[in-house]
């Protein structure tokens, strides 16, 4: 479901929520199609909280109060995402069923996430020893977010990024505009 499709801070719990592949730049195209550089993602779904009774593993954010959040140092593979929201803050889900090494799960040691004021860069390590990590980086928020008061939460059957808005107010976007193709 498209954002504009929904009221203001609605989400529509029947629907499935939709989901996005951040694609790798351009030229990364000799990685495969499982592997991608540092990925910069875009949403422009809303979707629904189903797990919300599940026990979480809550953080705090890490890259407390930077301005910008790093871009992963080696090579990831590309995550998708759904993400809802209301006035005051947004929520972007990962989940563990898009590829099959994460559908057991993933312990909160293997999840690393840092929070800036306008991207979030979530990496998980792979639970196969030697297998290249996944990654997903949301860059240029449609507004900025509070670092300070972002969290994540890791469940059993995903990852879940509660970023603080800056000002209430609805976001047509995730971000402000699509990574370079």
């Amino acid at each position: 479901m498209g954002a504009e499709g929904a009221g203001a801070g609605e989400s529509d719990a029947a629907a499935e929520p939709e989901r996005i592949r951040a694609e790798a730049p351009e030229g990364n195209a000799a990685a495969g199609p499982e592997l991608a550089a540092p990925i910069d993602g875009d949403a422009q779904g809303e979707g629904d909280d189903a797990e919300g009774s599940e026990a979480s593993a809550d953080s705090s954010c890490v890259g407390e109060g930077l301005d910008e959040a790093g871009k992963p140092e080696v090579q990831v593979r590309p995550l998708t995402y759904s993400w809802e929201q209301t006035e005051s803050e947004l929520k972007v889900y990962v989940q563990f069923d898009q590829h099959e090494e994460l559908s057991g799960g993933v312990p909160k040691e293997n999840v690393s996430v840092e929070f800036g004021e306008w991207n979030a860069l979530l990496i998980i390590e792979s639970p196969v020893a030697g297998r290249i990590p996944f990654g997903l980086r949301l860059a240029d928020f449609h507004r900025r977010v509070v670092p300070d008061m972002c969290t994540y939460a890791v469940r059993s059957s995903r990852v879940t990024l509660r970023l603080t808005k800056e000002e209430d107010e609805h976001w047509f976007n995730i971000t402000s505009r699509r990574s370079a193709r």
